[in-house]
């Protein structure tokens, strides 16, 4: 009860009186305080006798010099310091510099998308923010249950409409390619849809992701009443090119890079890139970066969501 009387008696007053109250006890004289408030004197006046209510004591006695205050006004004066000097530092902009910077922060992102961008944020941040450590983990179907619970600071995923406690930055479309190795049967660079069926495939395995391992290429063919055979699904993107190599066996993967195969030519070196069914709409995928609405101000992840976006520029 003595607490909710308290906030009663703040919301009764005035905080402008206390920066009055300061500037009298530091002038002594209200033609002074007024000068300095940029106030008249006869306002000044009328704050002082507010101030004399509020407090229910004189605060002030006049003197041929000047103002004298009472023992209750330096008592009122040695406590409002530290009070003024915490409001005024909860006003001032937040400064941010991430060279001073200190954390951990989590980023939920398909493995096979982060390959192409989060080398060079690691780069970046270590010369513009030596004390900030990222984790990557990998995006399942839901990735706002993993910013709901906490497990990541932001997530990247296709930018589908969210709910209002998630904001969202776009991105630069993604694009679907298929690696068949050189020398395998199908020639052209656009495959039919037959001819993507006609083959079996390697897929990323994505823990978590749900059942049946299933990705948007698996509900794209479902929508079209198709099935592909999965001939292998894992983890490790080494082992997928390798299998890709040595069979007829055909591997899929997003990318936001124009020219991938230029950046993974060691890697990729034997492997053929064919474009996907244009039937599949998998040649433009719009993705975004996912944040909670309630941190969208938060200055360090405005920061890391800049440098994550210039990164996918890049």
């Amino acid at each position: 009860m003595e607490l909710i009387n308290n906030y009663k008696l703040l919301a009764r007053a005035d905080l402008n009186l206390l920066v009055s109250f300061q500037i009298l006890m530091e002038e002594k004289s209200v033609s002074g305080a007024a000068e300095r408030a940029f106030v008249s004197q006869s306002a000044m006046s009328r704050t002082l006798q507010r101030l004399r209510e509020l407090f229910d004591n004189p605060l002030f006695v006049r003197q041929s010099h000047g103002l004298l205050p009472t023992q209750r006004a330096i008592d009122l004066y040695e406590a409002l310091q530290p009070l003024l000097m915490g409001i005024d530092s909860l006003l001032k902009p937040v400064t941010f510099d991430p060279k001073t910077l200190e954390g951990q922060f989590v980023i939920a992102c398909p493995s096979l998308l982060s390959s192409t961008w989060l080398s060079g944020l690691v780069a970046r941040l270590a010369k513009i923010a030596p004390k900030v450590k990222l984790r990557s983990i990998e995006t399942v179907a839901t990735p706002e249950q993993l910013l709901t619970n906490g497990s990541a600071d932001i997530a990247i995923h296709t930018a589908d409409k969210k709910g209002s406690e998630f904001f969202t930055m776009a991105l630069p479309d993604a694009t679907t390619l298929s690696l068949v190795r050189d020398g395998h049967p199908i020639k052209e660079q656009e495959m039919t849809l037959e001819q993507f069926l006609s083959y079996p495939h390697l897929r990323y395995y994505i823990p978590g992701l749900n059942i049946d391992n299933q990705g948007l290429i698996d509900l794209r063919l479902a929508k079209l009443g198709k099935q592909r055979e999965i001939r292998y699904d894992g983890h490790d993107m080494a082992t997928l090119l390798q299998i890709t190599r040595h069979s007829d066996c055909i591997f899929s993967l997003a990318s936001v890079k124009g020219d991938i195969q230029s950046e993974n030519k060691k890697d990729w070196s034997g492997i053929r890139i064919l474009q996907c069914p244009t039937q599949l709409e998998m040649t433009n995928l719009p993705i975004a970066l996912i944040g909670l609405s309630r941190r969208e101000s938060d200055p360090a992840l405005q920061w890391l969501a800049k440098e994550i976006r210039d990164c996918f520029n890049y």
